[in-house]
């Protein structure tokens, strides 16, 4: 879902009450991870910019979580452990988030940072 929020809180005020507590585990984990990069709000989500290109971001949807990781090298290296109906070629799908996810999800950005990679044609705006 998209929302017209201007930063990550005011993302979080929009979002429904049974989500907020997931979302905060990803924001947590993306700004812990991701410290050289800039946070903004872009296709009415939290993003992830380095050099002022997004490579990575995150959203609530209707029934599940989407995390969006810009790099197929990065995705491709976790694919395995995802079910094949939760991964797409840059989204990762959850129903819901648990500390193994955001345990496996803190080794896929620390991979992405390294990642020298350009992101996915699909994402090229």
């Amino acid at each position: 879902m998209q929302f017209k929020v201007n930063n990550f809180q005011e993302y979080l005020n929009a979002i429904e009450s049974n989500q907020k507590e997931s979302i905060q585990l990803l924001h947590s984990v993306f700004i812990e991870v991701l410290t050289d990069y800039d946070e903004k709000i872009e296709y009415g989500m939290p993003v992830y910019l380095k050099s002022g290109i997004i490579e990575a971001g995150f959203a609530a949807q209707k029934n599940a979580y989407s995390v969006y990781i810009l790099k197929n090298e990065v995705v491709n290296k976790y694919r395995d452990q995802f079910p094949k109906s939760r991964v797409g070629k840059g989204c990762l799908r959850y129903k819901t988030i648990n500390e193994s996810d955001i345990e496996l999800l803190r080794h896929i950005l620390f991979d992405l940072k390294s990642s020298t990679e350009l992101i996915c044609e699909l994402f090229i705006i």
